[in-house]
């Protein structure tokens, strides 16, 4: 059963409209990146900059890796939002009434349908990568033997910052179940924890600047309220109103 649900959370997500409106977003996000690197290499950017032996190569993957990240970073987030608010507000969940009796189950599949779909999304930095290097093989062996720009770990890193939203996001979509408040929310929420980690920064960076050193502990307490805080306020909220409800 528990397989169904996952396998059903998977077909919504794949079929949202929100994925394919906001994946024309990406993609214009993505091209628009790949123009601009062309127009900058070809305007000299590279004399000014430090990207090794291979600077051309480096400066294309780099800002293909930064456009990906963007895409999905609005893809990824905004069908979750969509495919879950929609979820509740058609009130789809009465198909499964009578069969499911345990909403931490219910929940637990979504969350796992969710992850699946961000890590088959994400497999779509591979072809970027090779369609961005198409007819330059040399482009190749500078993802080989420079680490910092192996599609791999782009593609990892890129899936865990998704993951993370995606989860923020779905918390946030089964709190409120209307998108516009939804997105709203989710964005307000992105740009307090900016603007928190920059206060963060600016505070510790002028205890250094003193000769002081910054306490493991405060570096800590924000790297919890900067990523925790998130993740564990909505989910309490949203156990104690599902504790208030009597039915799916």
């Amino acid at each position: 059963m528990f397989g169904n649900l996952v396998r059903v959370e998977l077909i919504r997500l794949f079929h949202n409209k929100a994925l394919k409106a906001c994946g024309v977003i990406g993609l214009f996000l993505i091209l628009f990146y790949a123009i601009l690197a062309d127009g900058l290499i070809s305007m000299g950017a590279l004399e000014i900059m430090d990207m090794g032996d291979d600077p051309s190569y480096a400066f294309k993957i780099v800002l293909f890796a930064t456009s990906f990240a963007l895409a999905m970073t609005i893809v990824a987030p905004m069908t979750v939002i969509s495919t879950t608010c929609e979820y509740q507000t058609l009130r789809l969940a009465v198909n499964f009434e009578g069969t499911i009796r345990n909403r931490f189950k219910l929940c637990l599949s979504e969350i796992t349908g969710i992850v699946i779909f961000v890590l088959l999304l994400n497999l779509l930095v591979f072809p970027g990568v090779l369609i961005t290097f198409l007819g330059e093989p040399v482009g190749f062996n500078v993802l080989i033997n420079d680490d910092a720009l192996n599609p791999l770990l782009i593609y990892v890193g890129v899936t865990l910052v998704n993951l993370y939203y995606c989860i923020v996001v779905y918390l946030i979509s089964k709190l409120v179940a209307r998108i516009p408040v939804a997105v709203g929310i989710s964005v307000f929420l992105g740009v307090f924890e900016i603007t928190l980690l920059f206060f963060g920064l600016g505070i510790t960076s002028g205890i250094e600047s003193t000769g002081a050193s910054v306490p493991d502990v405060v570096w800590n307490v924000l790297a919890f309220v900067f990523l925790g805080m998130p993740v564990i306020v909505p989910s309490i909220m949203l156990a104690v109103k599902y504790r208030r409800t009597d039915r799916i």
